[in-house]
């Protein structure tokens, strides 16, 4: 099923098994992710990012960055809230203020590396994606960690137990 809003095509899947089946693809002007789930885009200009309710695979770090799950366990959410908890402290550690965001705020790929230190140390059965806005490199950035902490620059990810179909 398709869907298209404000030129940004979001793709719902139709789940296939117990892991969230992720579609992810960095644009000149944009990410899309697409989950079993539910929807998420990424678009810097406009609203930084939207959610479509019922989200439950695809998560917002902060204004610029989401982390979508693609297999892992139930320590996922402490590994979010870690990410979180991190975000936090970066912003108190540089005097911003909540309502605070835009280039005062922690890159996508410090994010991405502060995710794969947390999987590979602490919650080594995590696959997760994530995209964001960099405003370091002026570009949108996806990110694919796999499970045991291995971080990869991607243009595209294919996961999830339906990946094998959805990358045909």
């Amino acid at each position: 099923m398709w869907f298209v809003t404000h030129g940004i095509t979001v793709l719902l899947l139709i789940s296939v098994g117990i892991q969230a089946n992720i579609i992810a693809t960095r644009c000149r002007d944009g990410i899309v992710i697409a989950s079993d789930h539910a929807p998420f885009v990424v678009k810097k200009h406009g609203a930084s990012i939207r959610q479509i309710p019922n989200c439950r695979s695809i998560f917002a770090v902060n204004d610029e960055t989401v982390i979508a799950i693609v297999e892992g366990s139930s320590k996922f959410h402490h590994l979010y809230q870690d990410l979180q908890r991190f975000v936090r402290q970066y912003r108190c550690d540089n005097g911003l203020e909540e309502e605070t965001s835009g280039t005062a705020e922690v890159d996508v790929s410090v994010i991405a590396k502060v995710a794969r230190k947390l999987i590979a140390n602490s919650y080594p059965r995590e696959h997760v994606v994530i995209a964001g806005y960099s405003n370091q490199l002026n570009s949108y950035c996806l990110y694919e960690i796999v499970q045991q902490g291995s971080l990869f620059p991607c243009d595209f990810v294919v996961g999830g137990s339906g990946d094998q179909i959805a990358a045909n």
